[in-house]
């Protein structure tokens, strides 16, 4: 039976990455996630489980306060039901599971950032093929306008005077694989006895995303967690160096398509939370955001920005509520207090409107987890 949890364990953990901003999500996005809900469901069979009231009342108070703001936007054709379910299902399944089980959340935690750590150790070998080689010799998918490797993705930007090659691992986008990365980092540098080697290769991989707000966290996360004073001051050194050579790229940023489209996402953001700051838009629902926005191919497209994101279509109360759990389970994995825990959530999912993915609902649920358990 022992054995057969752990085989269970490690195919939920798996499921549980490949269903979060991957491009193997968007091929593949049903089957993963009923391979994950039927992992979850046997994880909670070989489970004894026991809700506390706090956890009950912490979910019914979302959820009520998402059926009101359902209701008040069912006319946006473009509300999905569907969805709107799956969502609070799965929130409430890996709540039967994790919520008074500490060693199941450090279970699936480390199962999930051990897996994120091998998909950058292949991300890493297959960057260095495709520079030195310039073919990584595996089969390429075609989805959109991107083509993609199945465990790897590629983009070329112009970088100065030369062309650069930003690193994307198994998701969709760089920034999406900082954010993953950058949690990784913070769960392999929890205890003092962290893994020299780990750590380099999450950096290494954070450093090709060139995403300029990923390798800035990156390094505020190590920066947080070495206790001596000279080797703060190196790091620092090292990071201004860093950030020296990526000036012409930050300018790059700022004059591109893509930094004029964030800015339209927080113009329009602010503006419709304000029109209705208390239960927003409805979870979900882009239908409103699209009437604002188009991409470079004069498309419909939702916004790129989470925080806002989560603001006009949640609300206050929602967002607030939402926000505060996944800090407290950030700063659970960090082994930090919550202000920090805070401060890296917000700019992690200011940059990618990832905050709904199954990972981040399952930090969300170790966040629940520590207000209504004592530590086991």
């Amino acid at each position: 039976m022992r054995k057969l949890i752990e085989i269970n364990r490690i195919f939920l953990t798996l499921f549980f990455v490949l269903s979060s901003g991957t491009f193997i999500s968007i091929l593949y996005g049903p089957a993963i996630n009923a391979f994950l809900a039927i992992f979850i469901g046997l994880a909670i069979y070989f489970t004894k489980v026991k809700l506390t009231l706090e956890s009950i009342c912490v979910f019914s108070l979302l959820f009520i306060v998402s059926i009101i703001s359902f209701l008040l936007n069912i006319s946006f054709e473009s509300l999905s039901l569907l969805t709107f379910i799956v969502f609070f299902l799965k929130f409430l399944l890996l709540m039967f599971l994790c919520i008074n089980d500490q060693h199941q959340v450090y279970l699936l935690l480390d199962g999930i950032f051990k897996w994120v750590f091998y998909f950058s150790c292949i991300s890493i070998s297959l960057y260095l093929i495709k520079i030195i080689f310039g073919n990584v010799y595996l089969p390429i998918y075609e989805i959109g306008e991107v083509k993609t490797y199945l465990f790897n993705t590629f983009y070329g930007v112009d970088f100065s005077t030369a062309s650069i090659v930003r690193n994307s691992g198994i998701y969709y986008e760089p920034g999406v694989f900082g954010v993953f990365l950058c949690m990784a980092l913070l769960w392999a540098l929890r205890t003092s006895s962290y893994s020299i080697f780990k750590v380099s290769v999450i950096l290494l991989n954070l450093l090709l995303t060139f995403s300029p707000v990923s390798i800035f966290l990156g390094g505020l996360i190590v920066f947080s967690a070495i206790k001596k004073k000279y080797a703060r001051v190196i790091l620092l050194i090292i990071i201004i160096i860093i950030f020296s050579f990526l000036v012409d790229f930050l300018f790059l940023k700022l004059n591109s398509q893509s930094f004029s489209l964030r800015a339209n996402d927080l113009a329009y953001g602010w503006k419709l939370f304000l029109n209705q700051p208390i239960f927003g838009y409805s979870i979900f629902n882009e239908a409103i955001a699209i009437q604002y926005n188009t991409d470079t191919n004069g498309l419909a497209r939702g916004s790129s920005n989470g925080i806002l994101s989560m603001l006009y279509q949640t609300g206050a109360i929602f967002f607030s509520i939402y926000l505060y759990i996944l800090a407290k389970g950030v700063s659970h994995i960090g082994n930090n207090n919550i202000w920090i825990g805070g401060l890296i959530v917000i700019l992690l999912i200011s940059q990618q409107p990832i905050h709904f993915s199954n990972v981040f609902i399952l930090i969300a649920i170790t966040g629940l987890s520590q207000l209504c358990l004592k530590k086991q």
